[in-house]
């Protein structure tokens, strides 16, 4: 399956790496970076992307701006909703936008509170898929599932697992740094 992971954060396109392999992977790191890959070239029949994973928050992109646009760019905006239905405009069968946030850092998370999108938790992964645009499934989660990403350690407790005191390290996943399982979210989103 051809896939593209839209993060800015290095450890979450690090994990879909880890979690996506035996696919053929695309990531890209910016707005513009996936704008411009999801841009099917004119008169080309085949969409660039059976799959479009993407963040939520993102800094916005120079792309279309004018004088008045441009003191947005840099900023975080939750531009994962247009790159999701840009996706579904250019042809990609599936699709999710994915925050590892819960709905008290950030008003666009709590957006997606209120539409039911927590968790792909096994009782509610059924909720997964709430929108669907041209009969294409649209995926919202928030609170990521999240993996240990392999090549990484943990900055809190040395990558051990454990705090000073003894207790388990809740920063980490067995002292890796955590990434979106982006493998999880896509089997989520295939079984919808």
């Amino acid at each position: 399956m051809k896939i593209l992971v839209i993060d800015e954060t290095q450890t979450n396109l690090d994990a879909a790496k880890q979690t996506l392999a035996g696919h053929e992977l695309t990531l890209a790191a910016t707005y513009d970076e996936a704008y411009k890959l999801l841009e099917k070239p004119k008169g080309d029949a085949q969409p660039p992307f059976d799959a479009v994973l993407c963040d939520l928050l993102m800094p916005a992109g120079r792309e279309m701006q004018g004088t008045k646009g441009n003191k947005y760019v840099g900023q975080e905006m939750p531009v994962g909703w247009a790159l999701a239905l840009m996706a579904v405009l250019q042809g990609a069968k599936y699709t999710a936008v994915v925050t590892n946030l819960d709905h008290h850092q950030h008003p666009a998370a709590a957006m997606l509170d209120r539409l039911g999108c927590d968790g792909l938790y096994d009782d509610r992964k059924k909720d997964f898929v709430k929108i669907r645009a041209n009969g294409v499934p649209i995926g919202f989660v928030n609170y990521a599932p999240m993996i240990g990403v392999d090549g990484t350690s943990c900055t809190e407790c040395g990558g051990t697992g454990k705090r000073q005191d003894g207790d388990i390290c809740y920063s980490c996943r067995g002292g890796k740094v955590k990434g979106k399982d982006w493998g999880r979210v896509l089997q989520v989103l295939l079984e919808n």
